[in-house]
């Protein structure tokens, strides 16, 4: 595993209550899914990419063939999304981040790990995201 994949899985250990429903965005070859999947073996974990891995078996994981532009899941279905290395692939930025608010359950958490979001990329996607989940009240880049 990459450095990012262990600040992410270290960031979801950091929240005050484990999240019982995870979708991973951008999963590739499930790799990260499984870790996430070891990490917290009681939640149960969607992960969705353009195409399926096809040799992985587990008992809380999920495989849907999808995109993050149109997220084949109902509203509110998540308590955590992440998405790890996959942002910079995303076709429509805009709309995979309305996607990923639709499906987040209210209160959720979205942690985003990409090492392409930064300067003046961060920005405007902090600043979408912000819009989306308290009308873009932000003060700094930290904030």
């Amino acid at each position: 595993m990459r450095a990012i994949h262990h600040a992410v899985l270290n960031e979801i250990s950091c929240s005050s209550t484990i999240s019982q429903t995870i979708l991973d965005i951008g999963c590739g070859d499930g790799a990260f899914t499984q870790a996430v999947s070891a990490a917290f073996p009681h939640s149960d974990i969607t992960a969705v990419d353009t195409s399926v891995p096809k040799s992985f078996s587990s008992d809380n994981i999920t495989f849907v063939k999808g995109s993050v532009e149109q997220l084949p899941f109902v509203s509110e279905s998540f308590d955590l999304v992440i998405t790890v290395l996959s942002l910079h692939h995303w076709k429509e930025k805009n709309k995979g981040i309305s996607e990923i608010y639709r499906v987040l359950k209210k209160d959720g958490r979205i942690i985003i790990g990409d090492p392409l979001l930064e300067d003046w990329m961060s920005n405007r996607i902090l600043g979408l995201l912000m819009q989306k989940l308290d009308g873009g009240i932000f003060t700094d880049k930290k904030e």
